[in-house]
């Protein structure tokens, strides 16, 4: 099982790459292996609507993006890890998501397959806010994400609350099930098991 982390946080060590890494080290723990993205250390222009991708389904810009490009179509799982800024997430994150509107062309305008079977994907992600809808904007927008990549939301975690770097240490059952998750992600993969049972 190929499983395909992007940390989207711009703060190193942050609550969210905490968050992270607790999936990552419950994927490893039952035996599986993740790469490891960090946006924040990627080159990404944002779109600006040249175009370009209408013709071919290729994308003009040649960036940090290529190499995104290359990983989203190969693995199973996709993991975004991003904070909350400003009822969304940071720039570094919705360059990422604002580039993919190339998958968006390819199936709707060139009538392209992206991928044989979907994905599943996972998002976890940390406020300053305490407020309830405070990640209502963030969790549409990585929906959107996942659908367009051709990517079940399979499981999404939300803390709020978390203002200072490490707050979320704080919340040990949080993160204990966040790891749990990602065991238990890679212990069905190995039973065979396909299944896209929600807990988002």
């Amino acid at each position: 099982m190929k499983v395909l982390c992007l940390y989207g946080s711009p703060r190193k060590k942050g609550n969210t790459d905490i968050l992270m890494d607790e999936f990552i080290q419950g994927i490893e723990e039952a035996g599986g292996k993740a790469e490891k993205i960090y946006l924040r250390e990627l080159n990404i222009s944002p779109c600006d609507s040249c175009g370009g991708c209408y013709k071919n389904g290729v994308c003009s810009k040649k960036d940090g993006m290529l190499y995104l490009h290359a990983k989203f179509m190969e693995c199973e799982v996709l993991c975004l890890s991003a904070p909350v800024y400003f009822l969304s997430l940071p720039a570094q994150v919705k360059a990422v998501i604002d580039r993919c509107q190339v998958y968006w062309v390819k199936k709707y305008i060139l009538g392209e397959q992206l991928r044989e079977s979907r994905g599943k994907g996972v998002f976890l992600s940390a406020s300053g806010t305490k407020s309830d809808d405070v990640f209502y904007c963030a969790e549409k927008l990585a929906r959107v994400f996942f659908n367009t990549l051709e990517y079940e939301c399979v499981f999404s975690r939300f803390f709020g609350g978390m203002e200072k770097k490490g707050d979320i240490i704080r919340e040990f059952e949080g993160r204990k099930e966040v790891k749990e998750f990602g065991k238990k992600l890679v212990y069905d993969s190995k039973k065979g098991g396909s299944s896209n049972e929600s807990i988002c």
